[in-house]
């Protein structure tokens, strides 16, 4: 009953609380507590449910992570037919400052500087 009450409350998570693309929030959808089977030891997935007909504005500060990476897709987990990617951007791509700060920009109209392309139907952000 654990492992099925704790992928309810993950989709609870996904589909409910953090649903809003006009307020999106990253979050974890697999961690210490909720397990869907294949997990990665080497990196953490976050997520967030975006609109392509929207631009968004992402903040961050690297740190000391050794890979970092965002990624917009079609569609939602949950969904059929997969996540085809609307765009891509690593950090060997990326401008970051002295202090490891940096600012990407999702849209579907090309901008400049740290830029992570979408469609008009993109619906999901994915960053590792």
């Amino acid at each position: 009953y654990r492992y099925l009450s704790r992928l309810t409350r993950a989709g609870l998570e996904a589909f409910v609380e953090y649903a809003d693309p006009q307020r999106p929030v990253l979050h974890r959808v697999v961690h210490e507590t909720v397990k869907m089977g294949s997990d990665n030891p080497d990196n953490y997935y976050e997520t967030a449910q975006i609109d392509g007909k929207l631009e968004y504005r992402i903040r961050g500060r690297r740190n000391t992570i050794p890979y970092l990476s965002f990624g917009t897709q079609i569609g939602h987990y949950g969904q059929g037919g997969g996540l085809p990617p609307t765009g891509f951007l690593e950090a060997s791509q990326m401008h970051f400052e002295d202090d490891g700060s940096f600012e990407v920009l999702l849209s579907t109209r090309e901008q400049p500087g740290n830029w992570l392309p979408m469609r008009p139907e993109t619906g999901t952000l994915i960053v590792r």
